[in-house]
């Protein structure tokens, strides 16, 4: 299993214990750190002479008039011989099969590949696929036997979306500043204690589950899977590395009980459904 983490700026290539690299770019839905196109070409040459792989973010849903200008970002890293693309709108999927190389191609909609069926779909057309966040324990370890599956093995788990800016919006409301994109911010229900993180770019608004998902130690029941990714994405640097080192002792096969618990204190992480499926999936088993 390879595993593949968000490049925080600030943070040493050397700090991380991974094979690979997720970059943001300009086509990412959201991304903490996205880097411009000159950016890209320094950091990829980077990670290839560390010996590490680049996943490139494109994962945005893109509307009609930017099709021409995403195919000219992408022409102008073709020769860097990126090893993988994370991606949702199928633009992306048309640039690359007339190209040949859909191979190189990782479909991310993490609350959609929920059966194996989608999942057939998907790899017959020649591409990898992020499992559902959805799946139990036992659904994900029959599906990862597949080496065209990917796991969502750590982060904060996207749970909304809207094109509208609903941050600019409030602001405007309430007459602040607007001057997008704003720090992380938090919505609180009224009959709950959650805090659930909130982030407005320029494509759309998001909201995240109010705790941090990870696959801790059961990553080791899923080894099978070809990669695992883990987004960096509104976490401290301090947790990211700190939980890289962790996911390298449990796929070495180090006892981590008791370093587990630790980090799931500390960092309120959630293995969020491994254990309980959804109540509407409870309801169809009745």
């Amino acid at each position: 299993m390879k595993v593949f983490s968000t490049l925080k700026k600030g943070v040493p290539f050397d700090s991380y214990f991974c094979d690979g690299f997720i970059l943001g770019t300009i086509y990412s839905s959201y991304s903490e750190d996205v880097y411009s196109l000159e950016e890209l070409k320094t950091l990829i040459i980077e990670c290839h002479d560390l010996k590490k792989e680049v996943m490139l973010k494109v994962d945005a849903l893109i509307e009609e008039k930017e099709v021409s200008a995403l195919y000219s970002f992408l022409e102008s890293l073709e020769s860097l011989s990126i090893e993988y693309y994370l991606f949702s709108d199928w633009s992306i999927y048309t640039y690359f099969k007339d190209k040949t190389k859909v191979s190189k191609l990782i479909f991310y909609a993490p609350t959609l590949m929920c059966n194996e069926k989608d999942a057939k779909i998907i790899h017959q057309l020649g591409m990898q696929s992020v499992l559902s966040t959805e799946e139990t324990l036992t659904e994900l370890k029959q599906n990862s036997k597949d080496s065209s599956m990917v796991l969502f093995g750590h982060g904060y788990l996207p749970i909304f979306y809207s094109k509208r800016k609903l941050l600019s919006l409030h602001k405007k409301h309430v007459h602040q500043e607007l001057n997008p994109p704003y720090p992380l911010q938090y919505l609180k229900e009224e009959l709950r204690n959650e805090l659930y993180p909130i982030y407005e770019n320029n494509r759309a608004t998001f909201i995240f589950s109010p705790f941090v998902y990870g696959l801790c130690s059961k990553l080791k029941e899923l080894e099978e899977a070809n990669i695992l990714l883990v987004f960096g994405d509104f976490l401290s640097c301090e947790h990211l590395i700190e939980i890289l080192s962790f996911y390298h002792k449990v796929l070495i096969g180090e006892d981590v009980s008791s370093l587990e618990k630790t980090l799931q204190e500390k960092y309120k992480i959630q293995t969020g459904f491994l254990f309980e499926k959804l109540h509407i999936l409870q309801e169809e088993d009745q």
